[in-house]
């Protein structure tokens, strides 16, 4: 008897937690942009996928944990001997969000939480096409994100999120470069 009413109770919590559980895709247009101590960059168009697994622990608090890629990195053009050359910095990041979710509404959320992010291949390519490894920028990124997020009853959403970088990308002494990242996207909840 005790085995049968720890099985029930085994499998009742599982589907109460399950239909908590919320989990999807996400993608959008992203820019992405450097904060520099020494060199002014320039907003980088680009753009972000990834997918979900949000926890609603009440109808207006959840957790939500994100695995998004996105090709971070910014632009900059500077002028050597007279001649203007133009510098792409690319950072393909591997992010790992976890953050906080306030339900305003049923269909309203703000979000608060840190970013932790992997830098997978950090290259600069300047004008012409020569492409050069950037070794003195550091393959961690932590950063603090906040947005909101409006939600259709189909599952269909649409967010907006700012990405603040906390720590110093630049292996360099005496140069500062974090990421930053303004990102406008929409996502399906399964």
């Amino acid at each position: 008897m005790k085995k049968i009413l720890t099985v029930v109770i085994a499998l009742v919590t599982l589907t109460t937690v399950s239909a908590q559980l919320n989990k999807g895709l996400r993608a959008g247009y992203a820019m992405s942009s450097l904060s520099d101590s020494k060199v002014d960059f320039d907003v980088r168009s680009t753009y972000y996928v990834g997918f979900f697994s949000e926890f609603k622990s009440t109808e207006s608090i959840a957790v939500q944990a994100e695995l998004m890629y996105s090709p971070a990195g910014a632009k900059a053009s500077e002028k050597i001997l007279g001649k203007e050359i133009k510098t792409s910095v690319n950072l393909g990041t591997l992010s790992v969000p976890l953050f906080f979710k306030y339900y305003v509404s049923p269909n309203f959320s703000l979000h608060i939480g840190p970013s932790f992010g992997f830098n997978l291949y950090k290259k600069a390519t300047v004008e012409g096409g020569k492409d050069y490894d950037l070794d003195n920028v550091k393959t961690f990124n932590l950063a603090g994100l906040v947005g909101f997020e409006y939600a259709l009853d189909s599952g269909l959403f649409f967010d907006a999120r700012y990405t603040v970088g906390a720590n110093n990308l630049s292996k360099t002494d005496g140069i500062t470069m974090r990421n930053n990242l303004l990102t406008f996207g929409l996502g399906y909840k399964f």
